[in-house]
């Protein structure tokens, strides 16, 4: 628990820190281009943790994982789902390449995201992993038309589900959305 043991946590926050810096250095040299980096920050109603704490105890090794990534010549996608906007400045100061899967919630969305920060970040989501698992085929085409209306243009987008898909998506809707960004996602070249 950070609150009781501060320092365990710092000392265990180093450690994670300096094994994904080795592990992304060496993926990385064997030639991947793009690291997704995992861990959730925030639910629906907002961080795990408070801005001050979350400054304390995740951003300076995220910081440092973040930097050796682009040093070594990566991408850096931060899987953010959940409401991040309390900690989202603090996000993008480690100069993280991309945010995704965000999910739209609680008011955050991605085109204000990209609105807010035009040429700091890319986008990646947002169709509702929900409407994958229980909308109609149909639901799914204008769910995916409307977010490439609303986030596509301008580029910096990367259309994907809101979060994982996960075995309870209808086959049809995630086939729906993918060919729905085939025929209506294309950037003018």
């Amino acid at each position: 628990d950070y609150k009781l043991n501060p320092s365990l946590v710092k000392k265990l926050a180093k450690l994670v820190e300096e094994y994904q810096v080795e592990l992304y250095r060496s993926v990385i040299k064997e030639g991947i281009e793009i690291v997704m980096l995992g861990d959730d920050y925030a639910g629906n109603s907002g961080p795990f943790m408070s801005p001050a704490d979350f400054e304390r105890f995740i951003l300076p090794g995220f910081r440092t994982i973040v930097r050796e990534i682009k040093n070594a010549g990566a991408y850096c996608i931060k899987h953010t789902d959940g409401d991040i906007r309390k900690i989202l400045d603090m996000i993008l100061e480690t100069g993280v390449d991309c945010l995704g899967p965000l999910q739209e919630t609680g008011g955050m969305t991605l085109a204000q995201i990209k609105q807010q920060y035009p040429d700091k970040v890319s986008v990646m989501g947002s169709v509702s992993v929900d409407l994958l698992i229980r909308g109609s085929t149909e639901e799914v085409r204008q769910a995916t038309k409307k977010c490439i209306a609303e986030v596509s243009p301008g580029g910096r987008h990367i259309l994907s589900s809101a979060n994982t898909i996960s075995s309870s998506v209808k086959p049809e809707n995630l086939k729906m959305m993918i060919n729905t960004a085939l025929e209506c996602g294309r950037y003018s070249m």
